[in-house]
């Protein structure tokens, strides 16, 4: 089996005609604030929260309960010590308007003295746990929650798939923290190649990470990098996995997905891989880097994904704006 590849074609994609009920982007970049719930409180007294959107309610109501809706849950970026839900506001507005619950999470920040990488895939995990825990207060099919995030948030996205363990004391093992799909946009899959290695060790070598490491890792600190990276997790039985990466990008090589697409497809899971052949780092985030139609074509592929698995139907909603909502003088790094 080999992963399927595409390389997309942009200005191509984006000429496809519309349906009448298609909406621009800057119709997400606005709208509705968020409903919030704390989905725990973590030892430091943090409390870690849902940021979600439920699909508008039918008019008139259905005779009969509608069937639970699949939940996309939505992971920011930031290299793990930093970023904000904000650039995937639009996006989980959009999966909404899709008919999906979204969710925007928060987790804890990696430090030097406090939490560690291995902390906030344990926070991501407690948020699958609470969805599914309260999957009928929530509207949500606890079979169908997809992941999807970007960079570190893509790394947080594939570590739920993949990697077992790292989990909170105070969560309920029996509730399942497995997603049904992952979506990974310019994934850290391998936390043993390059200075990654240094997020993966933490402490001291997290607070030096723009100066090279004193040293080789020490076994144990490689051993800690591979149990912290999907790579090197993968087995046979894993969820269907859509990734995105820009072949322009210079600060997560796109080398990193096209090996996770090969092995994961290896051991017998579905993959696809887009490669986006000018498209640098954080392409998808709104009101980053990218120029608006990058990021609306990159949310339309992940549209036509959750509608092949059946979650969505149609054809993607989302167009280009007449008036872009933000600028970029740069498409990436």
């Amino acid at each position: 089996m080999t992963p399927r590849v595409f390389l997309a074609s942009l200005a191509f994609a984006l000429a496809l005609a519309m349906t009448a009920r298609a909406a621009p982007m800057s119709d997400f970049c606005r709208g509705p604030a968020p409903q919030t719930r704390i989905y725990k409180t973590c030892a430091d007294g943090s409390a870690q929260k849902l940021h979600y959107f439920t699909p508008a309610p039918e008019t008139p109501a259905p005779a009969v309960t509608p069937p639970a809706r699949p939940a996309v849950v939505w992971m920011h970026g930031g290299g793990w010590t930093g970023g904000t839900p904000d650039g995937f506001m639009p996006h989980a507005r959009y999966c909404a308007s899709r008919g999906a619950v979204a969710f925007n999470i928060t987790y804890r920040l990696a430090k030097p003295d406090g939490p560690t990488v291995a902390d906030c895939i344990a926070d991501c995990k407690s948020a699958i746990r609470h969805i599914r825990a309260h999957a009928a207060a929530l509207g949500v099919d606890p079979n169908r929650i997809a992941v999807a995030g970007d960079s570190a948030g893509g790394h947080l996205a594939g570590a739920l798939g993949t990697i077992d363990g790292h989990d909170d004391p105070a969560d309920n093992p029996a509730i399942s923290a497995r997603p049904d799909a992952m979506i990974m946009l310019n994934p850290v899959t391998d936390m043993t190649d390059g200075d990654w290695m240094r997020h993966a060790i933490g402490g001291a070598a997290l607070a030096g990470r723009k100066s090279p490491l004193a040293s080789a890792p020490a076994p144990a600190d490689v051993a800690r990098a591979i149990a912290l990276s999907p790579l090197h997790n993968i087995r046979p039985g894993q969820p269907p996995a859509l990734l995105i990466h820009g072949a322009a990008d210079k600060v997560v090589p796109c080398l990193q997905s096209m090996k996770f697409a090969a092995l994961y497809t290896r051991a017998g899971n579905a993959c696809e891989l887009i490669l986006l052949p000018d498209a640098g780092h954080a392409f998808g985030i709104a009101w980053w880097r990218s120029p608006e139609p990058v990021v609306v074509e990159t949310l339309r592929a992940i549209d036509r994904y959750l509608t092949a698995l059946g979650w969505f139907s149609g054809p993607p909603t989302l167009t280009t704006s007449a008036t872009p909502p933000w600028n970029t003088d740069s498409p990436g790094r």
